[in-house]
């Protein structure tokens, strides 16, 4: 996948150059000889105005390559936060869970430690259930805790 900022530059780049083809032409126009020869005699008579446009690209060109770069690592580290801020909501939800099955069994315990009175029946019902649906029947820590329960 082509990066924005990249496929931005690489526009910029051809409209450079076919900025500077007419004027390379017309430069090339003036002097005497083959293309080889008149190329020779551009690139030794204009040497200062070709070092100062390949120092002009070159910056425009460094500054593109560090603008993408800082933008790949402001992605990662975004990246990164989303990660960190979901693992600690779920640690949050982890312990709001234990928290809540603690009450719970501390609450069936207190009930089933002396003999259940009628009115108490229904909230024990209502408390067992609460905790077997909190727990997955798949794990044998879970299964091992409904039957110390039971």
């Amino acid at each position: 996948m082509i990066r924005r900022e990249l496929l931005i530059a690489f526009c910029f780049l051809i409209l450079s150059v076919v900025a500077f083809l007419p004027l390379l032409l017309v430069a090339l126009g003036n002097y005497e000889g083959t293309a080889l020869e008149k190329a020779e005699s551009l690139l030794s008579d204009r040497q200062e105005l070709l070092i100062a446009l390949g120092t002009l690209f070159l910056v425009l060109g460094l500054s593109v390559w560090a603008g993408h770069l800082a933008n790949r690592s402001a992605e990662h580290r975004e990246k990164y936060n989303r990660r960190t801020q979901a693992e600690i909501k779920i640690a949050e939800f982890r312990q709001l869970w234990i928290n809540e099955l603690r009450e719970d069994v501390a609450s069936l315990i207190s009930i089933s430690s002396e003999e259940i009175r009628e009115d108490e029946i229904s909230e024990y019902h209502r408390l067992w259930t609460k905790i077997e649906l909190r727990l997955n029947p798949g794990d044998t820590e879970h299964v091992a805790l409904v039957e110390e329960l039971g």
